[in-house]
């Protein structure tokens, strides 16, 4: 069993090495960001930053639900895809295959 030292001592290590992690990522995260349209930008942030319902951001926007998770998954896919394309140009790939 690990002691209480060693317990935090791997959560700081764990913090830093996360800490690191997004600061590298972060200047990809924010280009993935700015590809995105004014709507998918402002329907990301408000599901990342509130408590909101889909039915809530949908009241929220005056928009449908459906228009809702339709813009959230395609600023989703969006991010991740470029985010995969950047985590591949970083290793030396030039291009990501999708099963």
């Amino acid at each position: 069993m690990a002691t209480r030292t060693e317990m935090t001592t791997e959560a700081f290590e764990n913090a830093v090495t996360n800490r690191i992690d997004a600061e590298r990522l972060r200047p990809d995260l924010l280009a993935a960001l700015r590809e995105l349209t004014d709507d998918e930008y402002a329907l990301l942030m408000l599901a990342g930053e509130s408590d909101l319902s889909y039915q809530e951001m949908a009241d929220t926007l005056g928009i449908p639900i459906g228009t809702v998770r339709s813009r959230l998954a395609r600023a989703r896919r969006r991010v991740r895809t470029s985010m995969e394309a950047a985590a591949a140009r970083s290793r030396g790939v030039s291009r990501v295959v999708r099963d």
